[in-house]
Parts: structure tokens; C-alpha cells; sequence
């Protein structure tokens, strides 16, 4: 997402894919449309990753495999082939727990 956090969210994530030998591109988008997902869908990445942007938009249509990893209010459009990991979907204290364990994955 084009914005302070989700932009340092997607520099820490493409360190964390470099490290570990990963192929990957990047893309910083001010939003998700119809646009980008039929781009998405002709590129049929193995995965995608969106930071800081997915959980309020409908990925319905969106075929490739992909994570979300977001802190927006979820709408949950999507489908099976999307995961999303959102702290709005988390207590507190399971928040904290998953960050503790994001930080030693990473």
C-alpha cells in the first residue's frame, strides 16, 4: 500500500524473501481495482503478498494463492485461495503472541 506503513511493511517482508534465497517482485499500489486484479490474474503468480491493503477490498475475482497481512477493518471478500492475518482479528494478547512469532520467523 502507497503509505508509511505499508510501504516499511513491504521493505521488511522483501528483506525477509531475499534472505531466504525467495524469487520475488514488488509493487506498491494506492489501491486494489478490477484493474489490478485481471493484471494479477494474467501474471498467475505462485503467491502473492499484499501488505497493509487487501482486507477492505473484494478480491472475489483474484485467482493466484495469496496472503494478506493487514490491520484494516476486514469486509473478508475473498475466497479459499486467500489467506488473511489481520491484527483487527486478533485479541490483544493473541496479537502480541503472533507478533512474537512473526519477529522470530523473521
Amino acid at each position: 500500500h502507497y503509505d508509511a506503513d505499508g510501504i516499511s511493511s513491504a521493505a521488511i517482508l522483501c528483506s525477509a524473501l531475499r534472505r531466504n534465497g525467495n524469487d520475488f517482485s514488488i509493487r506498491i499500489v494506492k489501491r486494489i481495482d478490477e484493474d489490478l486484479i485481471e493484471e494479477l490474474n494474467a501474471e498467475n503468480p505462485d503467491l502473492i503478498i499484499f501488505t497493509d491493503i487487501g482486507s477492505s477490498y473484494d478480491l472475489t475475482n483474484l485467482k493466484p494463492r495469496a496472503i494478506i497481512l493487514d490491520h484494516h477493518k476486514s469486509k473478508k471478500l475473498f475466497k479459499k485461495n486467500v489467506l488473511e492475518i489481520n491484527s483487527m482479528n486478533f485479541s490483544i494478547e493473541e496479537f502480541f503472541l503472533f507478533h512474537r512469532c512473526i519477529r522470530k520467523i523473521l
